[in-house]
């Protein structure tokens, strides 16, 4: 009796109001509305464990010379053939210095699959107060409005293994960069071989 039934909640992380099984809340499920809130709560969980010792070391890492306003130029290894951003291998895998910066100074994004936007649109600056999140398609919208966008859009491997692991399908994605199905998908293969080889490097 009463296994088919539905019990109104509230999701955890994003606050949405969803519906879920009365089986599953006696199970211990009905926390989150989906994968995605789910992937990324289990995420800000590590990223409290795992932040105190990243913040010992990375700050140090950076040209803050010219003051609290100014950009903190990344002052350790840099991928040219990314864009030009500053990067970090952690936890087995690349991620971007300016993603770091800002998961320290505001915490994990509030959506897993959010990008680390720049205001001063300087890829090796890290300074927080030049960051803002948001996702792919409002990134290309920013590059559009300030005269930046290229004939031909480039899609973050990384980032978009990471949606791919956050649960969004591969429509999804290539909706969130503008592009086709395929690009994609091979930028999602790109970043686990990248990983993958980040992790035999370890």
């Amino acid at each position: 009796m009463g296994e088919g039934r539905m019990i109104p909640r509230i999701c955890e992380c994003c606050g949405n109001h969803f519906e879920t099984p009365e089986r599953g809340l006696r199970r211990g499920r009905g926390t989150y509305c989906g994968r995605t809130c789910s992937v990324g709560a289990a995420n800000t969980a590590k990223w409290e464990k795992y932040h105190s010792t990243v913040n010992e070391w990375f700050w140090d890492k950076m040209d803050r010379s010219a003051g609290e306003d100014a950009c903190w130029p990344w002052t350790g290894w840099v991928m040219q053939n990314r864009g030009g951003y500053g990067r970090i291998r952690w936890r087995g895998r690349y991620i971007g210095t300016h993603r770091m910066a800002l998961m320290l100074a505001k915490g994990w994004p509030p959506v897993d699959a959010m990008m680390a936007c720049h205001t001063c649109d300087n890829p090796i600056c890290c300074n927080p107060g030049h960051l803002w999140w948001g996702t792919a398609a409002e990134n290309m919208q920013d590059a559009s409005a300030k005269g930046r966008m290229s004939s031909r859009a480039i899609v973050d491997s990384d980032r978009a293994l990471e949606m791919r692991e956050a649960g969004l399908s591969l429509k999804e994605i290539a909706a969130e960069f503008c592009v086709h199905l395929s690009s994609a998908g091979k930028a999602i293969k790109r970043g686990a071989a990248l990983r993958a080889r980040a992790g035999k490097g370890a």
